[in-house]
């Protein structure tokens, strides 16, 4: 069967010759054909037997049957990710930009077990500190101070073995009063909290351009001045402090409704303006 297929072949090829004015060498165009196809079927058979060589061999270094692992030669064994090295950039390289510097996470031991987070204040301390009376034995303090990055806040925090641990960021003074926070607190504080007062109260901190005076007074009541009115904490602007009872008669679960009137005309509803974090 397969010599008549190789001959309809080999008719085919010659039909589509020129003629030489000879007959075809039926034969020996059959025997170059057959040379050809073997050689061609050992040329196939050599390159899968290189394939089988070239998977067997990183196999057997692998392991073999007896269940035996044979290590890379050290010069081409890969590097373990420890002991990769990572590229880093140096902070001093031309148009690298240094890693930004975050100040240390502190927790403050308090009674129960319990404790507060806060962040050792690294920044620069502009102007004067008000006392707020203690807080589980720490001296609990407002206090201004410029960050590297140049922003300036003031910040509550407590005093713990001689540094300044921030508690929050409260207010960041801004002269636009009408567009931006100004205040921070308000919230009904568990007693103990507040330290000038017995039961529950709130505290309440603020900002206002200038130098002015403070008020602040629930609907329906006379204004009175806030507890506390400072011009020498944050540069050009009245810081002012209120601390006192939360009335019963508020709901636990807003901000106290209260507003603040300075003598510039402000006047800001402290549930409308502060804000709790």
């Amino acid at each position: 069967m397969t010599d008549r297929t190789e001959d309809r072949r080999m008719a085919a090829l010659v039909a589509s010759d020129r003629p030489s004015g000879l007959p075809p060498d039926l034969d020996g165009l059959r025997a170059g054909g057959r040379r050809r196809l073997w050689r061609r079927r050992a040329a196939v058979a050599g390159a899968a037997a290189a394939v089988v060589l070239a998977i067997g061999v990183p196999l057997a270094l692998v392991g073999g049957d007896d269940g035996r692992s044979d290590s890379l030669p050290e010069a081409t064994q890969p590097p373990t990710p420890s002991s990769t090295p990572t590229p880093r950039p140096s902070p001093t390289a031309p148009g690298v930009d240094p890693a930004p510097t975050r100040a240390e996470s502190v927790r403050v031991p308090l009674s129960g077990g319990t404790f507060l987070t806060g962040e050792l204040e690294e920044g620069e301390i502009i102007g004067a500190t008000v006392d707020l009376g203690t807080y589980e034995g720490y001296d609990k303090v407002l206090y201004p101070a410029r960050q590297p990055s140049g922003d300036a806040c003031l910040s509550v925090g407590l005093r713990v073995d001689g540094r300044l641990v921030r508690l929050l960021c409260a207010v960041v003074p801004v002269a636009d009063t009408d567009d931006r926070f100004v205040m921070w607190g308000g919230a009904r504080e568990e007693p103990g909290t507040v330290a000038s007062v017995d039961g529950p109260g709130y505290l309440l901190v603020g900002a206002v351009p200038g130098d002015t005076e403070v008020a602040i007074a629930a609907e329906g009541d006379e204004p009175r001045p806030v507890t506390t009115v400072r011009t020498d904490v944050f540069p050009g602007y009245t810081v002012f402090v209120d601390e006192a009872p939360w009335d019963a008669a508020w709901d636990g679960l807003q901000l106290a409704p209260l507003t603040v009137t300075t003598g510039s005309d402000l006047s800001l509803d402290v549930r409308r303006r502060s804000y709790v974090s």
